[in-house]
């Protein structure tokens, strides 16, 4: 795999050209319809994201987190697919073009891109998302390039604190308590995750059964007329704190996916969880290396390496609805360039 690996980032982005690329204008059509997706979605919550957040108390924005997470006014199949699955991975696709052809206009469409990305992944004021999209170009410069020099990572990891620090001092929290290891980042990150794994094992069965597939998806519990649950963290939550998940400024208690395996199916889910996950880990890891690396695969290929639910639940390695989401949208891009590329006529262009 480590040989796979090299070989992979060492050879050169495939693109046919800018003018006469059926795939590039495929990506204009789906930028578009992206970009007006996100601005759907910016209508219908009734505020930009970044401005509300530096002019609403923390509190609000709590509460505000919750709502417009769980009770969506709009339709979520357009913000949750045309708009924060689409515009992140059209952002990495442009600029895997700027990195090969070095045209102006893919570095303003990156920019462009860029800004509608982070703009709409903080749409619910929920720091991760937007940080680990940041951090995700660690990829996209080691897999376009085949190397990774040391500033890059560094202006990253620059990037990523300062965010952070403006995040928490939105959200009302002071300078002491931001660095302080039970309250702040440092402690959500060491602490936080590895609590919700014993706060399951303290819940799941003394005081809720095991939840089996009963809590893999909503749509498909009613699909099949079957009971549908919580899922465990949200359980975990609830009983962890149920002032906050009443008053709504509490949502989930996320940790390793180890946690949810054992909540939804105990020992048994303890000990073939490890087994499955990473088996579809490394399965969709050999499907990428063996796929043309060009700027659309290399942009899914980023978007898997970062996005996955280790640290989010196991119920989505049985079911995830984001995944098949990203093979429809994938499908949807090949095919309108299929079309373009065959009732159209097209000069290639050599970069």
């Amino acid at each position: 795999m480590k040989y796979s690996l090299e070989q992979y980032v060492s050879s050169p982005i495939l693109i046919t050209g800018s003018s006469g690329n059926a795939l590039k204008y495929s990506i204009w059509c789906f930028t578009i319809i992206s970009t007006l997706s996100c601005l759907y979605t910016f209508i219908q919550i009734g505020y930009y994201p970044f401005l509300k957040a530096i002019t609403s108390s923390s509190s609000e924005l709590a509460s505000i987190r919750i709502s417009v997470s769980r009770n969506f006014s709009g339709d979520v199949y357009i913000r949750n697919f045309f708009a924060l699955i689409m515009m992140p991975i059209l952002s990495y696709v442009w600029l895997f073009y700027y990195i090969a052809n070095k045209k102006t206009l893919d570095f303003l469409m990156t920019l462009f891109t860029v800004f509608f990305s982070i703009s709409i992944l903080y749409y619910n004021f929920s720091k991760s998302p937007l940080l680990w999209y940041i951090l995700s170009f660690i990829f996209v410069y080691y897999y376009g390039l085949g190397k990774f020099k040391i500033w890059h990572l560094i202006t990253l990891i620059t990037i990523v604190i300062i965010s952070i620090i403006v995040m928490y001092s939105i959200g009302g929290v002071s300078s002491d308590n931001i660095l302080n290891y039970n309250t702040g980042p440092i402690g959500r990150i060491i602490l936080s995750q590895a609590a919700g794994l014993y706060i399951m094992f303290d819940i799941f069965p003394n005081q809720h059964n095991f939840i089996g597939f009963l809590s893999v998806s909503q749509f498909l519990s009613n699909l099949f007329d079957y009971e549908y649950v919580d899922r465990a963290a949200r359980i975990a939550m609830a009983s962890f704190n149920p002032r906050g998940v009443e008053d709504g400024t509490a949502g989930v208690m996320n940790s390793i996916f180890i946690a949810e395996a054992w909540a939804n199916f105990g020992i048994i889910g303890i000990l073939l969880s490890p087994l499955w996950v990473g088996f579809i880990i490394q399965t969709l890891y050999i499907f990428f290396l063996k796929r043309p690396k060009n700027p659309l695969y290399l942009a899914f290929f980023v978007s898997f390496s970062f996005g996955g639910s280790i640290t989010g639940g196991f119920n989505d390695y049985i079911y995830n609805p984001g995944l098949l989401m990203m093979i429809i949208l994938f499908l949807l891009i090949t095919s309108l360039a299929a079309v373009f590329k065959k009732y159209s006529r097209f000069t290639p262009v050599r970069n």
